[in-house]
């Protein structure tokens, strides 16, 4: 007969070498359903996730004083192609005038708001000089000299 052995003592649970868990790079992973709720934890910038926040807020306060409020203010309701347009200027304006956004925040926080397509939007709703004015924006406070210093300008 053998001797008893506690399987306590045959177990890897305690062969832990102490400091070796600080060191390994892992990455922190949130499930895609609640990422909003751990924002703060997985952003990289927290400057602009406060920015984006107290711009979401003031759409919504814009939004709630619209004539837009009664008619998409349900989660599931669609905004119409016909009223792209009118939506875009009325907001731009209210925002500009009461915030002072840039147009680059406006465009993306109405696209947001109302899921729509970013690409239609810049093609088909935006005027030349708000165009203007966006490629203006990204080239001075985005930092996109260097992809811009190739292309001709028209002006």
């Amino acid at each position: 007969m053998g001797i008893k052995i506690n399987k306590l003592f045959n177990s890897g649970w305690n062969n832990v070498e102490y400091g070796q868990e600080r060191t390994q790079n892992s990455e922190i992973s949130v499930l895609p359903l609640v990422s909003d709720m751990y924002e703060e934890s997985t952003t990289s910038d927290m400057v602009d996730l406060i920015n984006r926040k107290s711009i979401e807020e003031d759409m919504y306060k814009v939004f709630k004083e619209s004539p837009w409020y009664d008619k998409y203010s349900a989660d599931d309701k669609k905004v119409e192609k016909k009223e792209i347009p009118e939506l875009y200027f009325y907001f731009k304006n209210k925002m500009i005038k009461e915030f002072n956004y840039n147009l680059v925040e406006i465009i993306c926080i109405i696209c947001e708001f109302f899921n729509l397509n970013y690409s239609n939007m810049y093609n088909n709703v935006l005027s030349l000089e708000d165009k203007s004015k966006v490629l203006e924006i990204l080239e001075s406070d985005y930092g996109l000299q260097n992809k811009f210093a190739h292309s001709k300008k028209l002006f």
